[in-house]
């Protein structure tokens, strides 16, 4: 099987949500699969890593590049 990725404007508390799974279990990247119901988001799963080919083509961003500048800025790296 295998799901798909797409493109999708979330809410902010499908944010709420993510960013609140994400925290508990600790994790700096993460993939939060998140379903709509008619009362409120759902979690289905958070994953540690799962890869970055669904979401590069579906936002068309080089998310390993964006990944490199965050990690880059925490650790105060400055390129020579």
């Amino acid at each position: 099987m295998g799901g798909s990725a797409k493109k999708v404007k979330i809410t902010s508390e499908e944010r709420r949500l993510a960013i609140k799974a994400s925290r508990i279990l600790n994790l700096a990247v993460t993939e939060v699969d998140i379903i709509r119901s008619n009362k409120r988001p759902l979690l289905l799963e958070v994953n540690s890593f799962h890869g970055l080919e669904g979401i590069e083509s579906a936002t068309g961003k080089d998310i390993a590049n964006e990944m490199i500048i965050a990690i880059e800025k925490k650790l105060k790296y400055h390129k020579v």
